[in-house]
């Protein structure tokens, strides 16, 4: 369930708790940090029923996240950190490279492979969309 779809969106802002009745457990809720008051209803829920695994929270934006989490739901989430694919996982899934260096460029954002795009351009929009927030490319 994408909180970037903006029905959706607009639904669990306007009206968290009919939100909440459409998608009440075992869900995973993407983008959360769009709809950080629909995290106090979340804790209302937990609260109530404090068993694991009742929702999955994610969200592109970590910092936005991280806060909105921690304002709402202290005490009553498990923080996990998902790695890149290593080199190993890449080769079971028969992704291979012709070499250390081309994996290294191509091998860890999934559209650089999926789309054949050039892995400076697409470094450099990953850069400037997620950690500067500038329009300067870094490596043209």
């Amino acid at each position: 369930m994408s909180l970037e779809n903006p029905e959706l969106r607009q639904l669990a802002k306007e009206d968290p708790k009919q939100f909440l009745v459409r998608y009440p457990k075992r869900v995973i809720f993407d983008e959360v940090q769009r709809v950080p008051l629909l995290l106090s209803y979340l804790q209302g829920i937990v609260d109530e029923d404090p068993s694991n695994g009742q929702f999955v929270l994610t969200g592109s934006h970590q910092l936005e996240l991280n806060q909105a989490v921690s304002q709402s739901l202290a005490g009553r989430t498990a923080i996990l950190t998902l790695y890149p694919f290593s080199l190993a996982e890449l080769a079971e899934a028969e992704v291979t490279f012709e070499s250390f260096e081309e994996a290294i460029v191509k091998g860890f954002l999934p559209r650089i492979y999926d789309q054949n795009q050039r892995p400076s351009s697409a470094y450099s929009n990953y850069f400037r969309t997620y950690v500067s927030g500038t329009s300067g490319s870094l490596f043209n």
